[in-house]
């Protein structure tokens, strides 16, 4: 994984829309030297856990019902 702010052209407007992206930065402010802990990853990186969890809950609901479980 590259950092975003390393990224030009598509490629960093593809990452931004990205929500893994934001989880990875929520996730590097706190093991990363250098990168000061703050609101600018932290509410972005929860929002994209969230907006995951839903999604794939719902695929995973959807699955099981399929199933018959």
């Amino acid at each position: 994984y590259t950092p975003e702010v390393l990224l030009r052209g598509w490629l960093a407007e593809v990452a931004y829309w990205n929500p893994v992206t934001h989880v990875l930065e929520f996730a590097r402010q706190a093991t990363v030297s250098g990168i000061a802990p703050g609101l600018e990853h932290t509410v972005p990186g929860l929002l994209a856990l969230a907006g995951l969890i839903a999604v794939l809950g719902v695929l995973v609901l959807l699955g099981l019902r399929r199933t018959g479980r």
